[in-house]
């Protein structure tokens, strides 16, 4: 079986210029999300021909640019920068449409937005570690009252080693404080939906509903992965007259704002719907071409006699 020897750093670089996350490329490729990061480490260099092609064809890229020793360029070396350097940011689809819709709805640039940012997530983590504090204060001051109610004999049982596991956690939750454990994963044990039911992920939740706009569904943030979301739905909805399934596919990045060509841009509402579900539809049809060309019988099988080991691919 034929394979080709791919740059790490290129690879990474054109998945970031394509707003893919690695998640996204992986499902787009056939593989699964640790084959693509193992790729952009470098840890498995050489691709097979038919996943190499892929790749190519996702990233809209040549087998030559990723084999490439040297790397991506990010910019022309006799661009002056100034005080504001370019930085290469992995950001989903959905994020980069996000960011868009921010900046058309408060009528900002998406630099300003993007300038802000670390100072805006600093807030939000403090006041999320100081929420979760004031709780959890809450939390001992209520417990020492309800146990003070209690009859004498029965307040050294309620305080004693019977309840050791429940001090445990609460010591476990000081130390995720100090530690600035924003998911708290120092603190167990936790649930399957643990994207949604970390404490940052809740408090991010809460707070954007205290804006008093529909977020659509809850802030979804797993450690280690890119925050889901979906904000922007009065924008998007001016953008394409209200067609609800161009609202979704924007919202969801299935289909990049981006891409949407100047005369789309300044034709009418009904115009970019069109644009919008159109892409969309190339993109469900490449999806289910990609899926039919796929042996499932074999994979499985392989799967099984591998333990599902894919290092090789």
């Amino acid at each position: 079986m034929t394979t080709v020897k791919i740059n790490p750093k290129r690879l990474a670089a054109l998945r970031a210029r394509k707003g893919l996350s690695q998640k996204q490329l992986a499902s787009k490729v056939g593989v699964d999300k640790g084959t693509v990061s193992r790729w952009e480490r470098g840890e498995t260099t050489r691709v097979r021909d038919e996943k190499l092609g892929l790749l190519c064809k996702v990233l809209h890229t040549t087998t030559a640019e990723l084999s490439s020793d040297s790397p991506l360029s990010e910019r022309s070396p006799d661009r002056e920068t100034g005080s504001r350097e370019q930085v290469n940011l992995m950001m989903d689809i959905a994020c980069r449409n996000a960011l868009g819709l921010v900046a058309m709805r408060y009528g900002v640039t998406r630099q300003q937005i993007v300038e802000i940012a670390p100072l805006l997530f600093f807030i939000a983590a403090e006041r999320s570690l100081i929420d979760r504090r004031e709780k959890l204060d809450r939390l001992r001051e209520s417990v020492d009252r309800a146990i003070g109610e209690a009859a004498d004999h029965l307040q050294n049982h309620l305080r004693g080693t019977q309840n050791w596991h429940d001090e445990e956690l609460l010591e476990q939750e000081d130390a995720s404080f100090a530690a600035r454990d924003l998911f708290a994963n120092q603190v167990g044990p936790w649930t399957d939906d643990r994207a949604r039911s970390n404490p940052f992920a809740r408090f991010l939740t809460n707070l954007l509903a205290e804006t008093g706009l529909n977020p659509l569904v809850p802030i979804s943030w797993e450690v280690g992965e890119g925050p889901t979301y979906r904000i922007g739905f009065e924008e998007v909805s001016k953008l394409v007259g209200g067609d609800s399934s161009a609202c979704a596919s924007v919202l969801s990045g299935k289909v990049a704002l981006t891409d949407m060509p100047t005369d789309v841009r300044r034709g009418s509402s009904a115009v970019r719907a069109q644009w919008v579900n159109d892409q969309a539809g190339i993109e469900d049809r490449e999806l289910k071409e990609f899926l039919e060309t796929l042996d499932l019988q074999s994979f499985t099988l392989n799967l099984v006699e591998t333990g599902g080991d894919d290092h090789g691919l």
